[in-house]
């Protein structure tokens, strides 16, 4: 049975470990204005646009009753911690029998409204935020780095993120790294800087998304900056992709990566660095 012994899942198990079926719930089918809206806010809940709901986009947007709690009866099957467009509408049946918060008006609203408040997000963001990208230079003596890899083919990209004092607070951000197909990430992650609420990681790992031959893309979250981060990826240009004569090419015609601060896949600001240093900089490694 598998996954469907879970939450959610088509068994119960009562005190005893007996497993039965669980009653079919009552479901009223969606009308077609309904489903149209569903569709149209999906894309605006995407934040990243990845063509999935992920957990924290639920629970920024939908900020009403138990948000992880309708994430996970939506994620149904497969259990992957994504809820494709399918899977909502699928799920929205069940809440048609339901009143106040539990219900399709409800939710359906509740998320049309917050998606439209993104734009504030954005306008506030292009007020206060700042993004700079630099290349950071390791030292081999006290930083991981690949000691079997040749350093002229390395390269870790430094990212601030700022937000000033105009502000309290500027929400649902993701800085967005594209990087050229077939580099090899090797870290990937970003430190916050102020106070970190309590039961919070200071370090928060990024996301990469891309297929074999082609860019990597490299998504960092951040739902909420208070004072800045600074996130480092480090980058291998492996020798069964790139070449000599492709490492140097790329020197020398001034091959860059751009970094991009987004909210709600609009930029709001990007910056960009050399994707590789000259030799001289690299020789100091």
């Amino acid at each position: 049975m598998g996954d469907d012994l879970k939450a959610g899942g088509r068994y119960r198990v009562d005190e005893e470990g007996n497993v039965s079926e669980k009653p079919a719930e009552p479901k009223e089918p969606l009308t077609e204005s309904e489903k149209e809206r569903a569709r149209k806010v999906f894309p605006g809940v995407d934040m990243d646009g990845s063509g999935y709901w992920e957990e924290d986009e639920v629970v920024a947007l939908y900020k009403a009753g138990d948000s992880r709690g309708m994430f996970a009866a939506m994620d149904s099957r497969p259990r992957n911690t994504q809820v494709s467009e399918a899977e909502f509408v699928a799920h929205l049946p069940k809440l048609k029998p339901h009143k106040g918060t539990k219900s399709l008006k409800f939710t359906l609203r509740h998320l049309e409204k917050n998606v439209q408040a993104l734009t504030r997000d954005f306008a506030v963001a292009k007020k206060s935020c700042s993004l700079e990208m630099e290349h950071y230079v390791a030292d081999r003596g006290t930083e991981a780095v690949d000691l079997h890899t040749d350093a002229a083919r390395m390269a870790t990209y430094q990212i601030r993120l700022r937000k000033d004092q105009s502000v309290i607070a500027a929400k649902n951000l993701y800085v967005e790294v594209v990087l050229p197909r077939g580099v090899k990430v090797t870290r990937r992650f970003f430190y916050r800087e102020g106070n970190v609420p309590f039961g919070q990681a200071p370090t928060e790992l990024c996301t990469t998304y891309g297929k074999d031959g082609e860019e990597v893309q490299l998504r960092c979250k951040v739902p909420t900056l208070d004072l800045g981060i600074t996130i480092y990826v480090h980058a291998t240009y492996p020798e069964d992709e790139y070449d000599d004569d492709e490492v140097d090419s790329m020197r020398e015609t001034g091959s860059i990566i751009t970094a991009k601060l987004m909210v709600a896949k609009e930029v709001v600001v990007s910056t960009s660095t050399p994707a590789l240093l000259g030799k001289g900089r690299r020789a100091e490694l």
